[in-house]
This record gives C-alpha cells, sequence and structure tokens, in this order.
C-alpha cells in the first residue's frame, strides 16, 4: 500500500482539503475520496516509509530517529492532551494532522497513522511502519499502554523521554562550542600569518644577508605545510577511520568486543555513565507500562547504538538470558565496566521489596546526576584550558612576527 498526497473539493461544502491518503494505486485513491464525498484535483504519490532491515538502513533509521526527539516530543504530548479530552485516538490523529500545516512533518506522521488505524491496526502496528520515528522501546510501551487502557499516561511519559534525550549530548556540546571556536580563530591566525606576513619578513631578512629567527621559520614553515597539505591530512584522517572501521568488521568476535572493550575503558567516564543512565531510565519505563524486565531488556537492547552502547547491550542481553534461567535479577549489575557496587546492591534491595521500576529508575537518576557533575567539571576545566593554549599559540606567532621586526630595526640603526 502506498501514499498519496491529494487535494480535493468536499462535495458538500465546496471546502478545499489537502491531505494525505493510503492506497493501493491512483485509481483507488481517487475510489476513495469519491466515496467519502470528496472530488479530486490533484493526487501524487508519496514515497513509501517502509524501511528494509539492512544495516545501511538501520543505521539511517537510528539517525532520523536521534534528529527527531523533540518531534517527537511534541507530538506525543499532543496526541496525550487530546486523548485525556476524550477523543478517540484515530478522529485525534485526524485532528493533529489538520491542525498542523500542510508541509508539517508531524501533520503528515498523524495523518499516515490516522489512516492505518481507520483500517483496523492498532496504534503500535501503525508506527512499526515508520522506523524512521519510532524504535521498537517506544512500540512496546504503546502497546503495553493499549493493553492496559493507560494510553495517556503511557503517551506523557514518551514526551518526557523524547525531552530528556540528547540533554548531555546537547550540553557537552555547549561546553565545546567556545573552546573550539577559540581553537579554530587562533589555528585561523597562525595559518594567514604563515602564508602573508612571515614570509615576507623573512624574505627581508634573507635579502639583507641576516639569518631569521628560528622561531619564525619553524612557525612559517608548520603553518605552510598544513595550509599545503592540510586537504590531504584530512584525506588521510578520513582513510584511518575507514581502514579501523574495516579492521573491526574483519575481525573474529571475540577480538572485535576485546577491542571494543578497550575503546570503552579509554572513553571519559562521562560517556558511560550517560549510556548506562539513559538504558536504566528506559528499562524502568518499560516496566512501569507492564513489560516484564527480561522481554525490556531485549526491546531496548537493539536500540542502543555505537560502541558503548553494543558493549552495554551485550552485556544486558547476557544477563537477560541468565535470569530467564533462574539466576537473581542482580545479575544484570555485574559488568564492573559500567556499574559499581552501590548499582549491584539497590538492585538486590529493589529486587527484595518488589519495586525493580522504581529501584532502576533511582540507579538511572544516580548515573544521571552523576554524569551532569562529571561534565560540568569537564567543562570548568575546558574554558581556561582553550583560553591558555590560545594564548601560547597566539603569543608564539606574535613573537614569530616580532622577533623579525627587532632584527630589522637592528638593520636599520
Amino acid at each position: 500500500m502506498s501514499t498519496w498526497r491529494y487535494k480535493a473539493r468536499d462535495t458538500r461544502t465546496l471546502e478545499i482539503r489537502t491531505s494525505v491518503i493510503q492506497a493501493e494505486s491512483d485509481t483507488s485513491a481517487r475510489a476513495a475520496l469519491r466515496r467519502a464525498g470528496l472530488s479530486p484535483i490533484m493526487i501524487k504519490p508519496i514515497r513509501a516509509k517502509r524501511e528494509n532491515t539492512a544495516s545501511r538502513d538501520r543505521f539511517f533509521d537510528r539517525h532520523f530517529r536521534a534528529r527527531r526527539v523533540h518531534l517527537k516530543a511534541d507530538f506525543y504530548d499532543s496526541l496525550s492532551i487530546l486523548l485525556d479530552a476524550g477523543i478517540p485516538i484515530a478522529l485525534a490523529l485526524r485532528t493533529m494532522g489538520q491542525s498542523h500545516s500542510d508541509r508539517n512533518r508531524i501533520g503528515q506522521l498523524a495523518l499516515m497513522l490516522g489512516d492505518v488505524i481507520r483500517e483496523g491496526e492498532s496504534l503500535g502496528n501503525a508506527m512499526r511502519e515508520h522506523p524512521r520515528w519510532f524504535d521498537e522501546a517506544e512500540i512496546a510501551m504503546i502497546d503495553a499502554g493499549q493493553r492496559s487502557g493507560e494510553m495517556c499516561s503511557i503517551l506523557r511519559r514518551l514526551a518526557e523521554r523524547q525531552s530528556r534525550a540528547g540533554e548531555l549530548s546537547s550540553k557537552l556540546i555547549g561546553a565545546l562550542a567556545y573552546p573550539l571556536l577559540v581553537s579554530v580563530i587562533g589555528v585561523g591566525v597562525t595559518l594567514f600569518l604563515s602564508v602573508k606576513t612571515l614570509p615576507e619578513l623573512v624574505g627581508i631578512l634573507e635579502d639583507a644577508d641576516v639569518q631569521p629567527p628560528g622561531l619564525t621559520l619553524a612557525v612559517m614553515h608548520l603553518g605552510q605545510f598544513v595550509w599545503h597539505n592540510g586537504s590531504l591530512m584530512v584525506l588521510g584522517a578520513a582513510l584511518i577511520i575507514f581502514a579501523m572501521m574495516i579492521l573491526n568488521k574483519a575481525l573474529a568476535e571475540h577480538h572485535r568486543q576485546l577491542l571494543q572493550q578497550c575503546v570503552a575503558r579509554c572513553s571519559p567516564r562521562v560517556f558511560r555513565k550517560t549510556k548506562s543512565a539513559e538504558t536504566m531510565l528506559s528499562l524502568a519505563e518499560m516496566l512501569d507500562t507492564g513489560v516484564s524486565l527480561v522481554e525490556s531488556v531485549r526491546v531496548v537492547v537493539p536500540t542502543m547504538r555505537g560502541v558503548l552502547g553494543g558493549l552495554l547491550g551485550r552485556s544486558l542481553a547476557k544477563a537477560a538470558g541468565r535470569i530467564e534461567q533462574g539466576e537473581p535479577i542482580g545479575c544484570l549489575f555485574e559488568d564492573p565496566l559500567w556499574f559499581s557496587e552501590e548499582h549491584r546492591q539497590l538492585m538486590l534491595a529493589g529486587e527484595t521489596a518488589g519495586e525493580l521500576s522504581t529501584t532502576l529508575a533511582r540507579i538511572g537518576e544516580l548515573d544521571l546526576r552523576a554524569a551532569r557533575r562529571l561534565l560540568d567539571r569537564f567543562a570548568s576545566m575546558l574554558e581556561p584550558a582553550a583560553i591558555l593554549l590560545l594564548a601560547v599559540l597566539v603569543g608564539t606567532v606574535v613573537m614569530s612576527a616580532v622577533l623579525p621586526l627587532i632584527r630589522l630595526q637592528e638593520i636599520v640603526g
């Protein structure tokens, strides 16, 4: 079934409507519009949103989902408000689609989901047709919400989850923005002086048979090398990264895991804390919706990205298998790379008290606070370090320009 965008006139009110409809063909779409009392003016196909399960498509699915977290937060929030008001889900989605502009992505998504639901499918099944919007963890929570009748609370929780997603990464980007800007300015000044100013000063000294200062020559040659070979350096870095990716795929599974563990241990602790916090909070949310712990782990693990996400996911998946065989839930936190003794004791206490979701949420919040503290400490040290680096860089460049002027003054004098 394909998705078609149409413009049609309501035969009763003569109002022009623009929206989307799902149909097998152009003829089927026109027939469906006429049955709905609409006279088609224009109809054209929209590329289907269904994706296959190839690794390249999964990469793009994750990429688009990461870029759309704020849009999804608005979508979940709007839908929960309409359902809270007692509006049926199909009508709520249609209302959302008509309330947004024609080219608004949330409006298009709501209309396509509404079309599928009106055909008798559940919201979860409708969401599965759009992997570039929704991951399996969200769909599992929606399915659980429909079974339990707590759809509104689940949608609000999903809205909060999307708003929280990327909070620490955005904070890290903000902390890196100023030092990066300072570094770019410093490197730009260095390259400009190395290519434009210093060669002229050195030329004047050489014409006067005066040996240029060593610092000036070093800065000039280094800057000119970077200026003339910058593209080759970037290409070389890209080739090294590509070679590492090929090597990672060529290695046996055991050696690949050892390499990834080495990378994870060398990565800043704030990244590991952030990943574990996001995972624990996701598991807690799924447990609150009625999904079992083992099933929650198996749903959340495929949504975890990157080297760190893959390592943590494998650790949790193995622990889920052991729990299914009857081992205590505390084995979920046995990997020392991710969890401390404090985590294990909290989990044991939660298992004894029968409050797994509350305990997982507490562990997630604990790691989230630790990640924020580490990030604040990192940011507070990074800015002075960047200023100091810029001062050293600019000071070196200024000295390399001043020393030839001093030599020239000696010649003139």
